[in-house]
């Protein structure tokens, strides 16, 4: 397989901003759907699938959303048909499946050199691939470490909060959270 292409800039990488990056990741064969259907497959067999339907909205909350608002199908059935599955799916901690530890390692190996510079000790490698249907939404959140979100296909609205804005979350939730989490 081909080493993914991905570009942090490294002169004006900070860790704790959001930023824009450049991928060349729309075309790679394992984020086709045929592949998701299957690694859906196996995560769904791990237990490794989060999801659930499109009535969850922002203000639902992200912990009870799969039971607040359960997706009925599995994940194979929900990835095969995602334009009108009206879902959203979470494929948790791709690189427990060997075939995508292997992506996940080449994405963070070619980020690795920025991250470093600024934010030295990468600890945790780990991926999750998002899939949501039209108008899906996902509950908001806080979480734990730093991200690169990669959109892949389609459009997408991404809201993000400053994590240190305490109007948005208070000293107090962010300290239950993280003794939570």
């Amino acid at each position: 397989m081909a080493s993914p292409r991905i570009h942090v800039d490294p002169a004006t990488f900070e860790p704790w901003t959001v930023q824009g990056l450049t991928h060349a990741l729309s075309a790679h064969p394992l984020l086709e759907i045929d592949a998701l259907v299957e690694l859906g497959k196996r995560q769904q067999a791990r237990k490794l699938v989060r999801t659930h339907s499109a009535d969850a909205t922002a203000g639902t909350s992200f912990a009870e959303a799969p039971n607040l608002h359960p997706n009925q199908q599995s994940a194979a059935q929900t990835l095969g048909d995602i334009a009108k599955a009206r879902a959203w799916m979470s494929l948790l901690n791709v690189q427990a499946d060997p075939t995508y530890r292997k992506l996940v390692e080449e994405v963070l190996a070619e980020v690795y050199p920025t991250t470093e510079l600024r934010d030295p000790g990468m600890c945790y490698r780990a991926g999750w691939i998002f899939v949501s249907s039209p108008n899906a939404v996902t509950p908001f959140h806080i979480d734990h470490e730093h991200n690169f979100i990669l959109q892949i296909r389609g459009k997408k609205k991404l809201y993000t909060w400053d994590p240190f804005d305490r109007q948005t979350v208070s000293a107090r939730a962010q300290e239950v959270f993280h003794d939570k989490h």
